[in-house]
């Protein structure tokens, strides 16, 4: 149930709606019938009670829905908080743990699957840049806009590259960066790990990997690997 309901935010929505115009109908009607008190319930705390209960109720009851989908994401960036220190937001739409490394502030995000979309990892390490820089793996997409002189992609001499779609406000300087010996094997093992995006911008690295496994790639060797990798590339920036 919580996996369907999680896959279809549609229906959730349409179930907490009809939650609050139930909570209405319920308090109209305590209002119109005159509930009778409990004897143990002090009478001017009924009246709150009536108001409020309800609505009250239906939150708690969706909040834990949302607490049993984020339990064993929470309970994976913990261990990590534990290993690398940190902190794990408590109350956020999505799963997010912040902590520092190497001198730089680091987040990690954690986004549920949807019915459209499947989950992602995304790492963030925030850094000053001098230039901006996007790879992607290229698609038809990509090559139809280029065809059409509606993109421009900065053209890498490396064979390694050429499935990779990059562009850059600075493509001499992008071309250097990604040519640099420590960088070039440091990008190319991200995307051999299923990370499909890496942005540089002037405020931070950022990497994106769908339909990630908690076991697999949030493990403390894991992320071992992937700050390591990051720092590389924040290093010689």
């Amino acid at each position: 149930m919580l996996r369907f309901l999680r896959k279809n935010l549609t229906v959730l929505g349409l179930l907490s709606a009809a939650g609050l115009v139930w909570c209405a109908c319920l308090e109209a009607a305590c209002k119109i019938v005159r509930m009778p008190k409990p004897g143990w319930v002090p009478q001017d705390l009924w009246p709150v009670i009536v108001e409020f209960g309800p609505p009250v109720a239906v939150f708690l009851v969706f909040f834990g829905f949302y607490y049993g989908w984020n339990l064993k994401r929470a309970g994976v960036l913990k261990a990590l908080a534990r290993q690398f220190g940190g902190r794990v937001a408590r109350f956020s739409l999505f799963q997010v743990w912040d902590t520092s490394f190497a001198g730089y502030r680091l987040r990690v995000r954690l986004i549920p699957e949807s019915r459209n979309a499947p989950s992602y990892l995304e790492v963030y390490l925030f850094k000053k840049s001098s230039f901006k820089m996007k790879i992607q793996r290229e698609t038809w997409a990509h090559r139809a806009a280029k065809y059409m002189g509606w993109l421009r992609e900065v053209r890498m001499q490396d064979a390694e590259f050429a499935k990779f779609f990059v562009t850059s406000d600075k493509p001499v300087r992008t071309q250097a960066f990604l040519t640099n010996t420590e960088v070039r094997p440091a990008v190319l093992s991200l995307f051999v790990d299923g990370f499909e995006v890496l942005t540089q911008d002037e405020k931070k690295i950022w990497i994106r990997k769908p339909r990630f496994s908690l076991e697999r790639d949030l493990s403390v060797p894991s992320m071992q690997e992937i700050l390591r990798r990051l720092q590389i590339l924040a290093a010689q920036e």
